[in-house]
């Protein structure tokens, strides 16, 4: 009798000392979950003191740690955990968490890698190291475990942005635009989700479709107003929509007060094509005044003397071209500008200077044939002739005709 009463009450103590471990454990649980992980590092403590082998306290503590930014603490907690409960996936995927915020990304990898032999079919595993390949700018790896992310998972619909971003950055934008036209069809008002398919077909070079997105995307997405902005200008501008452009350049002016060189390179080009002379060499001013590494100034020079020369402003116009060239010497546009402006004015000695350096830099027709017209005028047919020869061989069609008269 004695020894059944004292079997009852150690079994009694031992079911009240395993309910009360637990109900700490579960305290613990409470206090992480209410964002107090010092206080359930103590319930966590007290239970790991009590049993050994409690590995949810090892690897809930792991957590509480990493919390606290402590995270040798916790890597020693989630591995604890893990010796015990060889498959605790999740002490694998906290652990290499932990493992790479101090910067042990191999480290990391390898427990990713061991969950996914582990069970082939865990879903977050993939995610996770797909972002862990993502942060090691491995793209190729990381855009296959988020396509198996989404074999495994279709509806993660976070999964699809993520990949149609990494596509983006591969210039594989058929792909990206898939991926985003899916988030779409699941959600017709996702403004971020148009705004990036519209830079995908900005650079396709689609800029009607592009203009298409970005305006919708402009009226919703006022945190990126300036730089969608942006991209509105620059597709209307390729896109030759030049009035459009203007009235957006002149938005990222105004109202953003941007100090961006390619915007007012731009912007003057537009003037320019809309025959707004004298606006155009104020903006292409400001072009060669922020462009403080000289990285698109001949240009500007060179689209500036176009604009001058337009109000008649010959001098500045040569001026501007002079130091497109020196800036660039083998701007080959440039040269054939001045040359022109040369042979206008009667400088043939310079004129066939200018067109000789077009054709060292890239031969053309239009080159061979206008210092053909230059030797002409100087009275030097052989010259003419064979110039307008090399050019009619090229396909200039007027020096052919030219040819018929001069060269008999």
């Amino acid at each position: 009798m004695r020894t059944c009463i004292f079997i009852f009450v150690s079994l009694l103590f031992q079911f009240n000392f395993a309910q009360s471990v637990n109900d700490i454990y579960d305290s613990g649980v409470d206090k992480l979950k209410s964002n107090q992980p010092e206080e359930a590092i103590k319930s966590f403590s007290y239970v790991i003191d009590k049993d050994k082998t409690y590995y949810e306290a090892y690897h809930d503590r792991g957590i509480a740690y990493t919390r606290l930014n402590k995270y040798d603490l916790a890597i020693e907690d989630f591995t604890t955990a893990i010796k015990i409960k060889k498959d605790y996936f999740s002490a694998y995927s906290n652990r290499a968490l932990a493992l790479l915020k101090t910067g042990k990304e191999k480290e990391a990898l390898a427990d990713f890698d061991k969950i996914i032999t582990m069970k082939p079919e865990y879903v977050d595993a993939y995610e996770k190291r797909g972002d862990l390949y993502l942060e090691m700018k491995n793209t190729d790896a990381a855009i296959k475990d988020f396509s198996k992310v989404i074999e495994l998972k279709p509806e993660k619909q976070n999964v699809y942005s993520r990949r149609a971003a990494l596509y983006i950055q591969s210039k594989n934008y058929d792909a990206a635009i898939k991926d985003i036209n899916f988030l779409i069809s699941k959600n017709p008002n996702n403004s971020k989700a148009i705004y990036l398919r519209g830079q995908c077909y900005y650079e396709q070079k689609l800029y009607v479709k592009a203009c298409i997105d970005l305006t919708k995307a402009l009226n919703d997405l006022k945190d990126k107003e300036e730089e969608i902005t942006g991209y509105l200008a620059n597709a209307y501008f390729e896109d030759k929509k030049y009035n459009d452009a203007i009235k957006h350049y002149t938005s990222l002016y105004t109202k953003f007060k941007s100090k961006n060189k390619h915007v007012f390179l731009n912007y003057g080009i537009a003037l320019f094509k809309v025959n707004k002379f004298i606006e155009a060499t104020k903006q292409l001013s400001k072009a060669i005044q922020y462009d403080k590494k000289n990285e698109i100034q001949f240009e500007a020079y060179y689209n500036r003397a176009q604009a001058y020369l337009s109000i008649k402003k010959d001098q500045q116009a040569i001026q501007d071209l002079n130091k497109s060239i020196l800036i660039k010497p083998d701007y080959a546009e440039a040269y054939m500008y001045r040359g022109l402006l040369h042979y206008d004015k009667k400088r043939f000695l310079q004129a066939v200077d200018d067109m000789s350096n077009v054709i060292k830099i890239k031969e053309s027709a239009d080159a061979y044939y206008y210092r053909g017209a230059i030797y002409y005028n100087m009275k030097k047919n052989k010259s003419a002739c064979s110039d307008l020869q090399k050019a009619a061989e090229m396909g200039h069609q007027k020096a052919k005709s030219e040819m018929a008269k001069i060269c008999l």
